[in-house]
């Protein structure tokens, strides 16, 4: 028991910088857990002999400020677990204290992530469905002089994009409902190999040939490459960031990765 915290309360020796939104803050000595309550205390110890309003009452501000700061939460909670888990005892512990509903529970990241996923799987199809259209009412390369659309087999080779536009839609769509509804193992297989495709892909697409043509053809065309290098960006930075995410020991938890 740790006096004035209660019975359940837990201390957790943990040295991480707190800061706020201006980049000000302090490090606290510790951090006490009341899995009962649901309580996070942060613990600081100060001597006596330090000005109550020089330096602790600046300290508690910096401390106040910082948990402000979403970024600073984050940190606080990957920290926290990960201390955790390298305590089996506490990890046991808070086990039994803590709902198992709760322990369970999916992270906030994750049903960002699923929520981004649904997104990208309906901007995949919509490319899909312009880049396919394009051969049927007139576009660039060969669709823009007039010719009739090639078989699929012909598209698949000359167009990859239009058939892996399209896997990848479908691909996220399935995934995205899985990432709602379990906690396999496999859904985080399957979603680290879909942002790998993802990225492979836009990177692909950003520097392909036909659009590297555009870009020397120059006058208007070189407008259409920068929208298509821009509209690159967007899913090429969604894709790394849900990809570092998913890496992170709180989701492997969550979907068990051992």
């Amino acid at each position: 028991m740790l006096f004035g915290f209660g019975k359940d309360s837990v201390y957790l020796d943990l040295g991480l910088a707190l800061k706020s939104h201006a980049g000000l803050g302090a490090e606290p000595d510790g951090f006490i857990i009341d899995p009962v309550k649901k309580e996070l205390y942060i613990v600081e110890a100060e001597l006596s002999k330090y000005d109550p309003y020089k330096h602790i009452n600046d300290q508690l501000t910096r401390f106040i400020n910082s948990m402000d700061n979403p970024h600073t939460k984050n940190a606080v909670v990957e920290g926290l677990w990960n201390k955790i888990k390298g305590n089996k005892s506490q990890k046991e512990y808070l086990e039994e204290k803590i709902d198992d509903e709760k322990m369970n529970e999916r992270p906030l990241g994750v049903t960002r992530v699923a929520n981004l996923t649904v997104l990208g799987s309906g901007a995949c199809f919509i490319f899909f469905l312009l880049n396919f259209g394009l051969l049927f009412v007139g576009g660039s390369g060969a669709a823009a002089m007039g010719w009739v659309a090639p078989p699929l087999y012909s598209i698949m080779l000359s167009y990859p994009s239009i058939p892996i536009s399209f896997i990848l839609s479908v691909y996220a769509f399935f995934l995205s409902i899985a990432m709602f509804s379990s906690t396999s193992k496999y859904v985080w297989y399957a979603s680290t190999l879909l942002w790998l495709m993802t990225i492979a892909f836009f990177s692909w697409w950003g520097v392909a040939p036909e659009y590297c043509v555009v870009w020397r053809m120059g006058g208007v065309y070189i407008i259409n490459y920068i929208i298509i290098i821009v509209g690159t960006l967007l899913p090429l930075a969604c894709s790394i960031g849900c990809l570092i995410y998913f890496q992170t020991a709180r989701v492997k938890d969550y979907f068990k990765i051992k």
